[in-house]
């Protein structure tokens, strides 16, 4: 099933758009936009729907060979047409993907069915019918056949791994046109409605456009802590009660209402329980077949106890390795303070900026191998679905990115503030001041810097803000138009030009565009959502220190929202569009912020309101953290039984619509029935006991009435004359 690749055929068919105009959970008019992403899409599907990134061994040149003509074969035999051309790099190989409308339709069909199986959605699909696909679901339904296992009618392609080994990359390619249209419709608004949302979900998939959701619904949510702050920074006195009992309200209530919304655009995007219906990953290996005991169906099955076995070792894993960057992160800031605080002598200005080279040195290779020690300990624990796999992969990298956001802010209050006296003045354990006091090292006398803990805050709040905008987004484009003019620079100088593969000339600006895109990193969405759940964790831990930090936030936000779109589309591979009903275990991590900072918050009042922190007695720390733990208990039980009360406007309407289709079906029924009644009535014997009609009936009986009174009289009579 080969296939011509050629450009002059780069314009997808327009997609069939439902044209009633009315929203079917709001029941009102749909609300207008200029990024309809179903008017005429670009190069990227017409002939494409996936490219799979195929890298050759120049050591096994064979082999490769092999891998390669296996990948094209196997595409084939699930119904796909395939075609190669050359990568960017020497031995890379390019193999697009489409698949035919027929192949889709059955792909479609099926994946309705299944949805309606699991009440996913609630018409019952029909074969002969035509539904609108958008983008999304087809590249969606396409990955699927690719990577699906065989066993389920997949081709069972698993990148870098197993046999799949030299195939480096699935993704389908950017839609230039939808995202240009996107980005300058964002550029332009400070908030974004459900609509653009709508239109990132047909596009991206749910999984992306849930991502934008929660940012956005963040965004705006965070208009009140940063009025609050601005309030009680101007206000109120340093360290307030008052600001603290706010913001730990708020922090419940969005929580709450964000559960709310999530489980709203769930149902407004037709996703609601899609993870009851996903497919196993190809890489799952089961150890034995079992019958499902809901379908029925046999499949692999691996146990549950050899995996929470598996699992139990990420306990070991994440108390060795949490432990071991404890430590780390503990040196470094003992070294901090003692530089910065102790240390009296020469080279103190560059002396500062060890504590920095340090944390380079150790933390950033630490969380390198990390990342990879928990990938692997993700993949033995051999999950079954791809939303398990990311949910326990998530909770293993909220560790690292915890200890390395929040020890150095825990260390200041809980460490150095009340105990610092004891303890700094201690930390020359090298005896650096008395062994070189000949050259004018000496110790400063220490006193504790009580603001030293609001400048570590600013430090997170605005400084690593601003450092990782510039490296998610200006620091990828900078490299790549460096690493063009060194290219240039290079073939000025030897004369030796560049790999440039050789393309037909109506070809060539379609694959360059392609193999572009090839060079960009995978989109790791779970970076997004760390940086802005930890950024939530200085809002509910931290802020009492210095108010201005939702204010800050919330700056950085209105900035993230588009930074993080650009990034998306000009520094990443397109993702492959995926479904998804919710942001899955960082719900759970938005909690955890909110009970610790229940902890926290009251800890900052005590400890840095009034009297310095070392001259109060710790134990009285407590009483304060257990009531404002229970404080919070207490709110989120109020605010979760006063939202329960209030009905979700997508819920009902799609309640609504399973009352109208449940009713129309019960009427065909009665229809069919009434119709099978009568059928039957007709063809009874016409001289069965019951054939008379009505009529009939009628008067017979009242000949027999008359016929019985007569038998009376007659009978009386007869009696008179006897006697």
């Amino acid at each position: 099933m080969s296939d011509e690749l050629a450009p002059p055929l780069l314009g997808r068919e327009t997609v069939p758009v439902p044209t009633d105009g009315i929203d079917r959970y709001t029941g009102r008019p749909r609300q207008s936009s200029t990024l309809s992403y179903r008017t005429t899409l670009n190069r990227t599907s017409s002939k494409v729907d996936h490219v799979v990134l195929f890298k050759t061994d120049e050591k096994d040149l064979a082999g490769s060979a092999k891998d390669l003509e296996q990948l094209v074969k196997r595409i084939d035999q699930v119904g796909l047409r395939v075609q190669v051309r050359e990568g960017a790099e020497p031995g890379d190989l390019l193999v697009f993907v489409k698949c035919p409308e027929q192949r889709l339709h059955k792909e479609h069909f099926n994946a309705r069915t299944n949805d309606w199986l699991a009440a996913v959605r609630l018409d019952v699909p029909k074969r002969d019918e035509t539904e609108a696909v958008t983008e999304s679901e087809r590249l969606r339904l396409v990955h699927l056949i690719l990577t699906a296992p065989v066993e389920e009618g997949g081709a069972g392609i698993t990148p870098k791994l197993g046999a799949w080994r030299r195939v480096e990359a699935i993704f389908p390619l950017h839609n230039q046109e939808f995202e240009n249209r996107w980005l300058h419709q964002w550029s332009t608004r400070w908030f974004i409605d459900d609509a653009e949302l709508g239109h990132v979900a047909e596009h991206f998939g749910t999984k992306i456009a849930l991502y934008f959701a929660f940012l956005q619904f963040y965004l705006k949510a965070l208009t009140l802590p940063a009025a609050i702050g601005l309030g009680a920074f101007f206000l109120l006195p340093e360290h307030s009660p008052i600001y603290v009992a706010a913001i730990s309200l708020w922090a419940v209530v969005f929580n709450e209402l964000w559960a709310r919304r999530e489980q709203d655009l769930a149902t407004r995007w037709g996703v609601k329980h899609c993870s009851q219906v996903e497919h196993r990953r190809a890489a799952f290996e089961g150890t034995s077949t079992a019958k499902d005991p809901v379908t029925g169906e046999t499949a692999k099955t691996f146990s549950s106890w050899q995996r929470l076995q598996r699992e139990a070792l990420s306990i070991p894993f994440a108390l060795v390795a949490g432990t071991f960057l404890a430590a780390v992160l503990t040196g470094i800031f003992s070294v901090e303070v003692f530089l910065g605080e102790i240390y009296d002598g020469p080279l103190k200005s560059v002396l500062t900026f060890t504590p920095t080279v340090l944390f380079t040195l150790l933390v950033g290779p630490f969380s390198s191998y990390y990342m990879k020690a928990a990938q692997q300990l993700t993949l033995y624990e051999n999950h079954e679905t791809d939303a398990k796999f990311n949910a326990a992969m998530t909770r293993k990298t909220f560790v690292l990115n915890f200890l390395t956001s929040y020890t150095a802010l825990f260390l200041t209050l809980f460490v150095y503030l009340p105990f610092g006296h004891l303890i700094v003045p201690r930390l020359d354990v090298f005896g650096v001041t008395t062994t070189y006091a000949d050259y004018g090292v000496k110790a400063k006398p220490f006193v504790i810097d009580q603001h030293r803990i609001r400048n570590q805050l600013f430090y997170f709040a605005v400084t690593a803000q601003i450092v990782n905008l510039a490296t998610e987004f200006l620091v990828p484009l900078a490299t790549r138009l460096i690493k063009g003019e060194a290219q240039h620079l290079r073939e000025s100088f030897t004369g030796k030009s560049r790999y440039k593969p050789q393309d037909l000339p109506e070809e060539s600006a379609f694959l360059e565009q392609v193999r572009q895109e090839s060079a960009r990193p995978e989109y790791n969405i779970y970076s997004d959502y760390s940086e802005m759940v930890i950024q939530f964790g200085y809002t509910v831990m931290w802020s009492p220190i210095w108010p201005l930090t939702p204010v800050c936030a919330f700056i950085n936000n209105v900035v993230e929202l588009r930074a993080d779109a650009a990034k998306l589309c000009r520094n990443m591979r397109r993702p492959v569009p995926a479904r998804q009903d919710s942001i899955g275990p960082w719900t759970d991590h938005l909690w955890l912020l909110t009970w610790l900072g229940s902890l926290t918050m009251p800890s900052i009042v005590y400890l840095l309101r009034g009297h310095p922190a070392h001259s109060k007695p710790f134990w009285h720390l407590l009483g304060f953290m257990f009531f404002g733990e229970h404080l919070f208990m207490a709110m989120r039980m109020a605010v979760r039984a006063v939202l329960q009360r209030l009905p979700l406007q997508a819920q009902v309407a799609s309640r609504r619509e399973e009352l109208a289709l449940r009713k129309s079906h019960i009427e065909k029924l009665m229809d069919r029935e009434e119709r099978e009644v009568e059928t039957q009535s007709h063809a009874e014997d016409q001289n069965d006991f019951f054939s008379s009609g009505i009529d009939h009936v009628c008067a017979h009986g009242k000949e027999l009435i008359q016929s019985s009174v007569q038998k009376k009289k007659m009978s009386q009579q007869e009696t008179k004359k006897e006697l």
